[in-house]
């Protein structure tokens, strides 16, 4: 478990907090901000810190109102919950990510590796971890200012955490090696199609000994996997338009032998 909290026994989430207590205009916006946050609660995935910082940084709550108070509590007991079920499925959750990628239509062309997507990718378990580390900073400074009004006291478990962010690592960099070959070249790829066509890894062997060796070649190659998973998308049931790729590359191969 990464976080225990004390005195934050709450039996109703926001649906059944009694709209009897919504009073005024002030407290109408509380209740309906609690309602956004705990949507974003459902939606956000791993962005759950984001969400409670929100939370946190809102300036409408009076605590010294018990209606504010519950409304809190309810916000942060459903931080908790899911915090503690994501922190200890937090490798499952990121090779799902990862599972779902190779699986769409994107990851499925010749095994080709979107170098953007999984790099991004594989930054999830720090990026969470950088994130949950702030809230918990912003948590533990906003618990002891209202502590009088809240009385809530919570524990971290700091280890616990970064282990399950280095197993995801591990997990994911596994499921990546285990799926995918090194490299790839979208557009040849599906003009050709074959991955290991002769021609397509003449186009790799060239990105690899040439453009990889410059500054503008590393740029070219960015931008290449940036935006060549789309335009594949686009035209790989146009015979024709494959047809005429096929003849340029042809061409430029010629020139780069």
């Amino acid at each position: 478990m990464y976080i225990e909290a004390k005195n934050l026994t709450i039996k109703k989430d926001i649906s059944e907090i009694d709209l009897s207590n919504v009073k005024n205009d002030r407290s109408r916006i509380v209740f309906d901000f609690a309602h956004e946050m705990t949507s974003k609660f459902e939606s956000e995935g791993l962005k759950l810190n984001e969400v409670m910082d929100q939370i946190l940084a809102f300036s409408q709550f009076e605590f010294e109102i018990e209606f504010d108070r519950i409304i809190f509590k309810t916000l942060l007991n459903e931080y908790v919950k899911l915090m503690n079920i994501t922190a200890t499925n937090l490798p499952e959750i990121c090779v799902n990510g990862i599972k779902r990628f190779m699986e769409s239509d994107i990851g499925k062309i010749s095994n080709d590796v979107n170098k953007v997507m999984l790099e991004r990718l594989e930054t999830m378990p720090q990026l969470f971890l950088t994130s949950a580390h702030r809230t918990k900073e912003n948590l533990l400074l906003f618990t002891l200012k209202h502590y009088s009004n809240l009385g809530i006291v919570l524990q971290f478990n700091d280890e616990f955490l970064k282990n399950q962010v280095l197993e995801s690592a591990k997990r994911i960099s596994a499921a990546k090696e285990a799926n995918y070959p090194k490299g790839g070249c979208y557009i040849a790829t599906m003009a050709y199609g074959d991955y290991n066509h002769p021609q397509v890894m003449i186009l790799r062997q060239f990105r690899d000994e040439v453009l990889d060796k410059s500054a503008f070649g590393k740029w070219f190659i960015k931008t290449y996997y940036h935006n060549s998973p789309r335009l594949v998308q686009r035209l790989k049931n146009q015979r024709t338009v494959n047809i005429l790729i096929r003849k340029a590359l042809n061409q430029f191969i010629k020139l780069i032998k």
